[in-house]
């Protein structure tokens, strides 16, 4: 049974939030853990698709997220990079809560298209190696609530 987008964006939030080794991260802990996780995810997306094409998802994933959160194009790249491990750090009139949001959506819609694209069957267990723990239809309760 595939994941609704509030499950897949809660799972995303605890990796988030278990990369950043800490269950309240500042803005510097969510760009780094958000960028950690996007070459975990890329290595094991590139042999598969080519680089190009994991760089159009990026891509795509954060024009997406960027409606919500317009301020995602000022901390990060085409490749979904954080600028700087500080970049986010460097947003002001955003909290913390509100960064780790917009860091959430575009992991969280980019693997929304994968499982559009490919089918869930393939990319889950693709994140899940990636990512290093299960993906559940009760994911781990994190601070900050759904997006």
């Amino acid at each position: 049974m595939p994941l609704s987008s509030s499950q897949l964006r809660a799972y995303v939030r605890h990796s988030l939030t278990k990369a950043a080794g800490t269950a309240t991260p500042d803005a510097a802990q969510i760009g780094a853990a958000f960028d950690e996780l996007c070459d975990r995810l890329r290595s094991k997306l590139r042999p598969l698709f080519g680089s190009e094409a994991v760089l159009a998802l990026f891509g795509r994933a954060l024009h997406v997220a960027s409606s919500d959160h317009p301020w995602l194009s000022t901390v990060l790249t085409r490749e979904a990079m954080c600028k700087s491990r500080d970049g986010v750090s460097a947003l002001s009139g955003i909290d913390d809560g509100r960064i780790q949001d917009g860091l959430v959506a575009v992991l969280a819609i980019n693997i929304e298209l994968l499982n559009r694209f490919i089918g869930a069957d393939l990319v889950l267990p693709l994140v899940q190696g990636a990512w290093g723990h299960e993906l559940s239809a009760d994911p781990p309760a994190t601070p900050g609530g759904d997006i």
